[in-house]
């Protein structure tokens, strides 16, 4: 997906993240039928199945809302799964020929919930969409005081995460490793495509604990009130949080022991 007019560095990476979660997502899941080509289209979506979502194969889509083109689909996009939970979407158009795969809702989320390792690239990739969203809407409000989310870099050595400050953002590590650090002592280590800040923002609390980069690391981050509503609306994520801070608390059992 892209900005019709503006084209930010930042927004061109999350876009290609996007799209390869969804082709890891896809892979080895049956399409609803074969490809669907288009000489042109008004409203995608218009007498189609309720359950029905595509993937953009070839082409740009216009996507609309309250009369205004908001961003283009590009190759790869996701279409249409808002709309298949009933929630309100614009149209997508386009005046030039695309191509489309189609799918099904409910064979996409079964076979999501079929691996974790799936699981967690979905979830990866509602973080990232949502990010995506934030960050346009940014770009069109600008002169208001925005904190740093989306996506980020550090080197090595460079400060996440520092003990003691307000939880504002959950974050998640694309790429690169990070420890966790107690009063100057390493009580853990992040590794790629692990979520982590979760713990603060869920109790209100300051951060117990800084995170460092131990290389050169990619880093989603996203605002703790996003965050939130999308595990009050996808409650697995909850579960796969849960699963990971137990895991951590394990490591530090250990530690506690070997310590003995």
């Amino acid at each position: 997906m892209q900005l019709p007019e503006k084209h930010l560095p930042e927004l061109d990476e999350l876009a290609k993240r996007i799209c390869s979660l969804t082709k890891h997502i896809l892979e080895g899941l049956p399409s609803d039928g074969d490809p669907i080509a288009m000489s042109s289209v008004q409203d995608l979506f218009d007498g189609q199945p309720n359950t029905r979502i595509f993937v953009l194969k070839e082409g740009l889509l216009d996507y609309e809302f309250g009369g205004k083109v908001v961003f283009r689909a590009q190759p790869g996009d996701l279409l249409g799964f808002a709309k298949s939970l009933k929630l309100e979407e614009g149209p997508y158009s386009a005046d030039s020929p695309v191509e489309l795969i189609p799918y099904t809702r409910d064979q996409l989320m079964a076979h999501v919930n079929s691996s974790e390792t799936l699981q967690k690239h979905w979830t990866l990739l509602l973080i990232s969409q949502a990010s995506y969203y934030r960050q346009a809407l940014a770009v069109e409000t600008p002169g208001l005081y925005q904190p740093a989310t989306g996506f980020l870099h550090f080197e090595e050595g460079d400060t996440i995460i520092a003990q003691g400050e307000e939880a504002e953002c959950v974050y998640t590590l694309l790429e690169g490793s990070a420890d966790a650090i107690h009063d100057e002592i390493k009580v853990g280590e992040i590794k790629a495509e692990e979520i982590f800040g979760a713990m603060a923002v869920f109790t209100g609390q300051r951060r117990n604990a800084s995170v460092i980069a131990t290389s050169a690391c990619s880093v989603l981050a996203v605002r703790k009130d996003e965050f939130l509503d999308l595990v009050a609306h996808h409650p697995k994520v909850a579960v796969n949080l849960v699963e990971e801070m137990a895991e951590k608390i394990n490591q530090l059992n250990r530690q506690v022991r070997s310590l003995q």
